[in-house]
């Protein structure tokens, strides 16, 4: 008679077996560490926003170098000299510094460049680890799921949950709006997973789509809305496993439903709620009201950039030219950058990650369903940039994290499905 449990036999998938991903199953220690560590951090960018925005940015920026920091010891400084993306990414690292000698906030240019290290510490872990992407992917989804269970937790326990200021004090979060940031992530992470072949983990991926969306049309965040659309329109176009008869109807039912959940605990504060987002949206009678205010933001940005336009003016340059205005950043990726870092680094910048997102759909259109983790990363890539179109992504630390976090899955993938080409 057989062993009820041979632990010899079954050790090496009990990763897998505890997460229903086989991908983790195989893995020896030190792989399965190093992934408990992806997975860490990136569940820690969704939880750790409940101060002001300098103190939320300056947690990610210490997970970022210490994440980097325990990377690099485990795979030594030998990964990180191979490609020339890591030395971009050094490059940005060091000019953004530079940049800030004009007089700009330290705390934010070591938060920017923070980033560039953390993006080349996870493009090493990802081509190291091909199934570090999954466990990116579920610490994001797992840091939404974590929030919103003390949104609806704090609502249980509240005597009357309708009228409490859910939009300046949300359980966790600085603004409902920052939480929208994770929310619209985590749903395109959902939809992703709909492509699962195992039962289990598709079941598992459809309750975040859900509970996610549920959660962001709750909130009545537009903007993290029109980025969540995006990005599954997006990877409906690119991933043909999503348009499959039985996976469209599954996801227009999950969406209709979350549209009637959120629906059924209305909140009395303006802007909260997918219907009050529509009502807002139709009522309003100019396109800067629609923007809540945008456009102006925008003027005045351009009106700073205008002062230095080539080399910035340093970090938190928005908040300094205007300390009593309502808005702490421009509202726009490109102003952003450009009105800290210059115009000479915003072209780079954006030229160095629009060719990476470039290069990885041409290279998903040719290599096809072998590229899941492709499709993943350039699905948060779109995301998160139609996103910094009209919001913070560039600003805020998270969403900048995770838009890090992307691109190296990006990288990585491109890489290991063209190696078998130039070898």
């Amino acid at each position: 008679m057989g062993k009820v449990f041979d632990w010899k036999r079954r050790k090496g998938n009990v990763m897998g077996s505890v997460f229903m991903f086989p991908e983790f199953g195989g893995l020896g220690l030190k792989e399965k560490v190093l992934c408990g560590m992806a997975f860490v951090a990136f569940f820690l960018f969704g939880v750790i926003n409940g101060d002001a925005v300098y103190w939320n940015n300056s947690k990610v920026t210490a997970i970022e170098m210490v994440f980097s920091v325990l990377v690099l010891s485990a795979f030594g400084v030998r990964d990180f000299v191979r490609s020339p993306y890591v030395w971009i990414a050094v490059f940005f690292f060091i000019a953004v510094l530079g940049i800030n000698l004009v007089g700009g906030d330290w705390g934010r240019a070591s938060g920017m460049a923070a980033h560039f290290l953390f993006f080349a510490a996870t493009f090493v872990l990802v081509s190291r680890i091909h199934s570090a992407a999954l466990a990116v992917l579920l610490g994001v989804a797992a840091g939404a799921v974590w929030g919103g269970i003390r949104m609806i937790v704090a609502w249980c326990l509240m005597e009357f949950p309708s009228g409490f200021d859910w939009l300046n004090d949300p359980p966790g979060f600085a603004n409902i709006r920052h939480f929208g940031y994770l929310l619209c992530v985590a749903s395109v992470v959902g939809y992703w997973g709909g492509a699962k072949v195992t039962l289990s983990s598709k079941m598992l991926f459809c309750l975040v789509f859900f509970f996610s969306f549920s959660l962001m049309l709750w909130s009545g965040s537009r903007g993290a809305i029109l980025a969540s659309v995006s990005g599954c329109f997006f990877l409906f176009v690119i991933f043909e496993r999503l348009r499959a008869p039985g996976v469209m109807v599954l996801y227009i039912g999950l969406l209709v439903a979350a549209m009637a959940v959120s629906a059924k605990f209305p909140v009395d504060q303006k802007g909260m709620g997918w219907v009050k987002a529509f009502d807002r949206s139709v009522q309003v009678k100019s396109l800067n009201g629609i923007s809540t205010n945008r456009f102006a933001i925008w003027a005045d940005s351009v009106h700073e950039i205008k002062q230095h336009p080539f080399l910035g003016n340093g970090g938190e340059a928005f908040v300094r030219a205007f300390p009593d205005g309502f808005a702490v950043q421009a509202h726009n990726g490109f102003l952003q950058v450009t009105l800290e870092w210059g115009g000479i680094f915003s072209v780079i910048f954006f030229t160095v990650v629009l060719s990476l997102f470039l290069r990885g759909v041409v290279c998903c259109r040719r290599e096809g369903a072998d590229s899941v983790y492709l499709y993943a990363g350039l699905s948060l890539f779109s995301t998160l940039f139609v996103l910094s179109l009209y919001d913070g992504v560039f600003y805020h630390a998270m969403p900048s994290a995770i838009f890090s976090g992307a691109c190296a899955i990006i990288l990585a993938e491109v890489k290991r499905l063209q190696a078998p080409l130039s070898s």
